[in-house]
This record gives structure tokens, C-alpha cells and sequence, in this order.
């Protein structure tokens, strides 16, 4: 299954036969029975069949930034045409994510209501190579942007999405980008955020935060900057250029850095709040 996500059940006591729930972009998956020795695959069940039948095309592209060739993952409306699509930029939720592999109930309901949908495996990716990955070092509050905004630039001179109907969704390390995107001239119409991260940092401590070795602090430094850098990069710091309307959903715990971004925003008279999100 080259082009889903394999993702291991369980294993019989002698390690001859394992369980996988294989989920590939465009369908729930399934559950197979792996026998090790006799190399056989055997299906066990399908999850949602129905579904699957009834769910959005995914497509696989490519397209340049900053000489990189990156790869996309572009969910389309059924029945999509000739006709320019509005489209959701969705970013990673965490900085070692990689998008459009596996299915996504979220971005389905999105497609199913006429939007495209795009995933970019952005500099810093795992899974692409080594070069991708460490690209990415210091990069997630510029490059990593900046290659967000090269494939909205591809897709719109193509003609497949309307530049005038951009949106950005993003969860957690998601939103951060979001964000940072939505400071960009002319390019976002609209930012939905999802328990956001705020400074990289002290967002990666915090998930992190069952193991404070030297090496782990070191990788932190390595892929998100020291401090200054953290703080220079957050969005906390360009507030006042964020035009677009902003819906801001969270759990409403004490958080300092959410206490001051929506301090901050309270001048922008499109920001929306909700609190108490789950899940």
C-alpha cells in the first residue's frame, strides 16, 4: 500500500502473523492480516466501503520553491470542473508531520463542501530525505512559509484555484503557520485556528516535556531557533499586520501566550473567538 499509511494492530505471540489498518487518502482503509514467513496478505475487512466510494479525489503534485521540489497533496470537490476552486491551505499540525498520506474525515468534509484542499510536505518534512528534512532547520517560521505560499502560487497560475477565495485552516504548529501566512500581501481571505502554538519553542517543550536531556533541548535549538529566534518568528509579533478575519478556537486553559494574542487582536474587528474545544 505505497500510497497510504500502514499502521500496525497487533502481532501473534511467535511474530508469524500481524495485523495492519492500511488508510489511503481517498478511503477509511481497511484491516489485513499479514503472514510473515509465507509473505501473504490476507484482507480482513473494509472499515467504511461506502464511504470510501463516496469520498473526494486526491491528487499528488509537485511544484518548485526556492529551487526545492516539494510534494503536495491536493483534495478536490466532487465534480470539480474547469472553473477556478476556492481552497483551504491545511498545514502540518506538528513540525515532523507529513501531509496527505492517510485519510482525513476533516479535509473530506471540507472538499465535500466545495473547497479544495491543499496539504504540502513543506521543507522539514520527514520522509522525503535528508536534504528536505534539514532545510527545514530554523526554517519553520520563514521558509517553511514561504513554501506554503509557492504552492497557493502554482495551483493559482494554473487556474485550478481562485487566488480571491484563499483560506488557511491549521491546528497547533498548524496555526503558527497559518498565521504567519495570513501576513502575507494578497494571500489569505480568512484563518481558522485550532488550540494554536504561538512560539515554536515553547510549544515543541511542552509536547516534549517527558525528557529534558541536553540532546533533546540541542534538537530543539536545531530545528526551531534559540529564543530570539522563537520570538521573532511568532505571530505575537505581527499582530497589527494581520488584516484578514481570524476564528481563534481553544481550550481556554491559562495560557500566557493565548491571553496575549487575544489581547492583541481585539483591535481587528473580524477576530472570533471560541473556547472550551475538545478532542
Amino acid at each position: 500500500y505505497p500510497n497510504g499509511r500502514n499502521i500496525f494492530v497487533d502481532a501473534s505471540q511467535d511474530l508469524r502473523h500481524f495485523i495492519f489498518k492500511t488508510t489511503e487518502p481517498s478511503d477509511p482503509g481497511e484491516y489485513i492480516l499479514f503472514d510473515g514467513p509465507d509473505n501473504k496478505v490476507t484482507r480482513l475487512g473494509a472499515l467504511n466501503p461506502k464511504l470510501a466510494q463516496n469520498s473526494s479525489r486526491v491528487e499528488r503534485l509537485e511544484y518548485k520553491s526556492s529551487g526545492r521540489t516539494l510534494t503536495a497533496y491536493l483534495t478536490l470537490p466532487p465534480g470539480a470542473g474547469e472553473q477556478p476552486l476556492p481552497l483551504i491551505v491545511y498545514p502540518h499540525a506538528y513540525p515532523e508531520a507529513v501531509g496527505g498520506v492517510g485519510y482525513r474525515p476533516d479535509v473530506q468534509l471540507f472538499a465535500s463542501r466545495g473547497f479544495a484542499v491543499l496539504q504540502a510536505n513543506v521543507r522539514g518534512t520527514p520522509g522525503f530525505g535528508r536534504t528536505l528534512w534539514e532545510a527545514g532547520h530554523g526554517q519553520f517560521g520563514t521558509g517553511v512559509v514561504d513554501d506554503l505560499a509557492a504552492g497557493v502560487t502554482a495551483l493559482a497560475r494554473s487556474g485550478r484555484v481562485d487566488p480571491r477565495r484563499v483560506c488557511a485552516i491549521g491546528r497547533s504548529f498548524g496555526a503558527h503557520s497559518a498565521l504567519l501566512l495570513g501576513l502575507r500581501e494578497n494571500m489569505l481571505r480568512c484563518i481558522a485556528l485550532e488550540r494554536p502554538i504561538f512560539n515554536l519553542r515553547e510549544g515543541i517543550q511542552l509536547q516534549w516535556s517527558s525528557d529534558d536531556s541536553a540532546a533533546v533541548a540541542e534538537l530543539i535549538t536545531l530545528r526551531f531557533g534559540d529564543e530570539r529566534t522563537a520570538a521573532a518568528q511568532s505571530p505575537l509579533a505581527h499582530t497589527d499586520k494581520l488584516q484578514v478575519p481570524v476564528l481563534n478556537l481553544h481550550t481556554g486553559l491559562p495560557d500566557a501566550n493565548q491571553k496575549r494574542f487575544s489581547e492583541l487582536m481585539n483591535n481587528n474587528p473580524a477576530f472570533i473567538e471560541a473556547t472550551d474545544v475538545r478532542g
